[in-house]
């Protein structure tokens, strides 16, 4: 789908430029207007306005084209068509690519203050214009469709205070959800986010005393002026310079969102459509700086004697499990662990939090479920032994004993099937099977669906029981590397393990079916054998290469020279290239790890620690 647009975007600018330099002389409208003629326009004004109202084949009308080469004379041209045709003041892109952009988004982001107050002088409806077009969707143009979004985007302060001044609205979402607040988060700007913010508090105290005034008047009075406002929609904007209201237009794509106003909640407390404040958004992205920015802003200085102070840190935001987070969005902790942003949990208050939730409550249940854990594997360890010797040993009391133990299994293998379709329905079978953590209940799932199996076929006297139980022993062993991930000493390393095995061993296996078919149906084609088993025998022969073992003194072959090519072809490439080229990869994902091994193991432990909430 990327690919379409952007050829439609490709093809229909191309279009753009081939009428504008279709002609070096001012002989079309097109070209006209990227040649800057303003006489030209002017006479053919005269003769045909319908001229004004062309559209091109982006849906720009002539006027957009002036303020998007922004030369002196487009300059002069888009003042003498704004003043002639205040239609085209109005109009805005109406193509897919840029729908909705009208002539002050373009001037904005020309940083063009003097076209930007003419613009609004002219028509401040433009103000409440919204650019939802494709291309505005995605980075690096995407500003939030709303002209002080783009302004604040931009980070233009002098724009910014010119179109608060006019009434532009600060208390919009855009079509992502995402407020202005949200926006200065995605783009880094701290310092105009405290700007921004610093404007919404003054306009925010406004309000309350307007509301104050409004109470102290008479009923009637009250009661007319409110019904006013109804009347208006809410639409009536006091501007700070000169106390001028100004009536919003209605236009197809001009809308105030009624999600969130100045007087429902605070700035860092907005949420967009992914649940994200703008401090969690921030933690999304990794945003190190702008995220203890935010985060020192919500911040509370209970008291200071001298060079030590006691902060408060709000717990609501930080922490994953709280009331806030649970009724209205995400926490920072849980934002941090599902994009393992390693870095963010190197901040002083995260290091400071995750070891405050370790200390109050997370040690104690990891060392519950660890004892808990090697116990029940212990006693099914002693059970699958008995199970696989009783029937030589008669005694009733080993019986009795071997039948107490299977039913303590049976009942723990069932009750952890529970907890993790408890768990998987509660989190998602998305987060369950992707989400942090997802290789450990995936091995979790595997043992106890291989137990119950092996009492089933154990019921039924059948032999399958016996592999069951070797995948549930092997399974159920792996599962204590998840509380290995609790010490510093060896979490790291179950880190790279985990790591090896989900890319390093996933592409060297890749590689290496490659080699292997090519390679065993070359082998079984010059055998003198034929049919399944032989080509079996030549798999089998073909894959103990990887462990050394080079069984090829057994190939019946029809021709022993070809055989013996390919053996040693088959040797250097398998045995030795991709062999070292395995160990290389493992090296490098060894020395990647290591270099920030305690943040890895600080963010594996921030998942060990969610898991027990």
């Amino acid at each position: 789908m990327g690919n379409i647009f952007a050829k439609e975007v490709e093809s229909g600018v191309s279009e753009q430029t081939e009428l504008a330099r279709a002609s070096s002389d001012s002989t079309t409208l097109w070209s006209a207007v990227f040649n800057g003629d303003l006489q030209w326009i002017q006479n053919q004004v005269n003769k045909d306005e319908s001229i004004l109202y062309v559209r091109g084949s982006v849906g720009e009308t002539i006027l957009h084209l002036c303020l998007l080469y922004n030369t002196p004379k487009h300059k002069e041209m888009a003042e003498f068509l704004a003043t002639y045709c205040p239609y085209l003041l109005s109009a805005h892109y109406i193509g897919k690519e840029y729908f909705g952009e009208n002539c002050l988004h373009i001037a904005i982001i020309n940083n063009d203050l003097n076209m930007v107050k003419f613009l609004v002088e002219q028509q401040p409806e433009l103000m409440y214009g919204r650019a939802t077009g494709r291309f505005f969707n995605n980075m690096p143009c995407y500003y939030g469709e709303y002209p002080l979004f783009f302004a604040a985007c931009t980070n233009r302060f002098d724009l910014v205070d010119f179109l608060i001044e006019q009434g532009a609205p600060l208390d919009v979402k855009d079509t992502n959800g995402n407020s202005i607040f949200h926006l200065l988060v995605i783009h880094d700007l701290p310092n105009m986010y405290d700007y921004i913010e610093k404007k919404w508090l003054q306009l925010q105290a406004n309000e309350d005393e307007s509301y104050k005034q409004e109470e102290r008047r008479p009923a009637l009075t009250r009661t007319v002026a409110r019904i006013g406002k109804e009347e208006l929609l809410n639409t009536n904007y006091l501007t700070l310079r000169n106390k001028k209201q100004i009536s919003r237009p209605k236009l197809q794509n001009v809308q105030k969102s009624k999600e969130i106003t100045i007087s429902e909640t605070e700035p860092g407390k907005c949420l967009n459509k992914q649940g994200l404040t703008p401090l969690t958004l921030a933690a999304t992205m990794g945003k190190v700086d702008l995220f203890e920015h935010l985060l020192n802003k919500a911040r509370q200085v209970q008291w200071s004697y001298g060079p030590v102070a006691c902060t408060l840190y709000p717990l609501d935001i930080l922490d994953s499990n709280s009331s806030f987070n649970l009724t209205q969005g995400k926490g920072v902790l849980q934002c941090i662990v599902e994009n393992e942003q390693v870095e963010l949990l190197a901040v002083p208050r995260m290091v400071e939090l995750l070891k405050k939730k370790w200390n109050t409550f997370a040690k104690r249940y990891f060392w519950q479920r660890l004892v808990t854990t090697v116990v029940y594997l212990l006693i099914f360890s002693v059970s699958s032994f008995l199970k696989s010797s009783k029937w030589e040993e008669k005694n009733f009391k080993w019986v009795a004993f071997d039948f107490s133990l299977e039913a303590i299994v049976f009942a723990g293998a069932l009750y952890k099937l529970y907890s993790q379709a408890r768990e998987c329905y509660l989190t998602g079978m998305k987060s369950y099977f992707s989400g942090s953590g997802s290789i450990f209940n995936v091995i979790n799932l595997g043992f106890c669906l291989s137990v119950l199996l092996s009492f089933f076929f154990y019921v039924i006297e059948s032999p399958w029981i016996y592999p069951c139980t070797s995948l549930a022993m092997i399974l159920g062993w792996f599962y204590l590397l998840f509380f290995l991930l609790g010490f510093k000493l060896t979490g790291v390393f179950v880190v790279m393990i985990y790591k090896m095995l989900l890319y390093d061993v996933l592409r060297f296996i890749l590689l290496y079916i490659v080699f292997l078919v090519g390679f065993s149906l070359s082998f079984y084609m010059i055998d003198e054998r034929t049919g399944l088993l032989a080509l079996q025998d030549n798999f089998r022969m073909c894959s103990l290469v990887i462990v050394g073992d080079l069984g090829f003194s057994g190939h019946q072959s029809q021709y022993p020279s070809m055989t013996t090519v390919l053996v040693v072809l088959y040797t250097m490439l398998v045995g030795i290239m991709l062999l070292n080229l395995l160990v290389a990869m493992m090296g490098d994902t060894f020395s990647r790890i290591s270099v920030d091994a305690d943040k890895e193991w600080r963010l594996e432990l921030a998942k060990l620690i969610m898991s027990f909430e």
